[in-house]
C-alpha cells in the first residue's frame, strides 16, 4: 500500500484506482484527468485482499462488509509531506473495488495561481464577493473543481466572516 501510494505521489496522480476482476487485478492512477494503466506483478491477486484489509483499516472502514458501498478518510506521511486521503470501496461481481483520492495539502491555492486569464479572474473575485448568490463549479473528475471552490473560499475567508459549506464529502477542512 504504502509502494503504491509513494509511487502515484510520485507521479502526480490525484487517485488511484484498484480493480479486481476475474483472476487479475487492474491498477490505474488518474494522472491530469485521464486513467492510465499501471503495471502490477502477478502476484499482487494474491495480495489484494492484505491490500483491501490495509486500506479499509487505516480509513476506519468495518472489514467484514463486503457487500455495501463505503467511504472513509485516512491521513498518511510519505516523506516530508501530510497527504490526506478520501477512500471509497464500492463491491464488484469481482470483489471490492478501491478508489484512492490523493488530498495533498498544498492543494490548498489561491485564486492567482490557478491559471485563469486576468478578466475572468477579475469576475470571478466581484461574484465571490457578493452577500449571497448561486455558483455552480462543474467538470470531469480531475479538473480542478475542488481546487477552484477551496480557492474562492480561501479568497472570502477571514476573521470577520462565518462561512459553511455544504459539501458532502468535505474535502479539506481550511
Amino acid at each position: 500500500v504504502n509502494l503504491v501510494l509513494t509511487d502515484a505521489i510520485k507521479k502526480g496522480a490525484s487517485d488511484i484506482h484498484l480493480e479486481p476482476y476475474r483472476g487479475k487485478v487492474r491498477l490505474r492512477y488518474r494522472i491530469d484527468g485521464v486513467l492510465r494503466h499501471v503495471d502490477v506483478p502477478v502476484a499482487i491477486r494474491q495480495l489484494f485482499p492484505a491490500i483491501l484489509s490495509r486500506v479499509k483499516v487505516l480509513s476506519n472502514l468495518n472489514i467484514m462488509e463486503r457487500r455495501l458501498p463505503q467511504d472513509g478518510r485516512a491521513s498518511v506521511k510519505v516523506g516530508d509531506e501530510k497527504i490526506d486521503l478520501r477512500i471509497s470501496v464500492l463491491p464488484t461481481p469481482a470483489g471490492e473495488s478501491i478508489v484512492i483520492r490523493i488530498l495533498p495539502n498544498r492543494m490548498l491555492m489561491e485564486l492567482k495561481d490557478l491559471g485563469f486569464r486576468p478578466e475572468d479572474l477579475e469576475a470571478l473575485q466581484r461574484m465571490i464577493k457578493q452577500p449571497h448568490g448561486l455558483l455552480f463549479v462543474t467538470g470531469p473528475t480531475g479538473s480542478g473543481k475542488t481546487t477552484t471552490l477551496y480557492g474562492m473560499l480561501n479568497t472570502i475567508n477571514t476573521e470577520q466572516r462565518k462561512i459553511i459549506t455544504i459539501e458532502d464529502p468535505v474535502e479539506y477542512e481550511m
